[in-house]
């Protein structure tokens, strides 16, 4: 009996880490994409927002798994220096 729910446990476990790794390349890609997107395309404010959220998101699931960024630390000091910009200028309208 406690071997079976030993063997439970540890799958759960594994599913959970899988799904936490996964929700982390998503968050991870999505910032990466909007910051090669925001090279050729313009986004309105609440694009930005969004990724913004995504980000902190995706920091705050790292924080709590004892995990690093590395990947996406370049893509939103861009993403943030584009924000910068357009909250002195304006966003574009559409």
């Amino acid at each position: 009996m406690l071997e079976s729910q030993d063997k439970i446990i540890a799958a759960v476990d594994k599913l959970d880490k899988r799904e936490i790794k996964n929700e982390i390349e998503r968050k991870r890609y999505l910032i990466i994409d909007f910051a090669n997107a925001i090279h050729c395309r313009k986004y309105d404010r609440e694009a930005y927002s969004h990724v913004l959220k995504t980000y902190n998101e995706y920091e705050q699931i790292l924080k709590d798994n004892n995990m690093e960024n590395g990947e996406a630390d370049m893509a939103i000091a861009f993403i943030r220096k584009k924000y910068a910009e357009y909250m002195e200028t304006g966003f574009p309208e559409y």
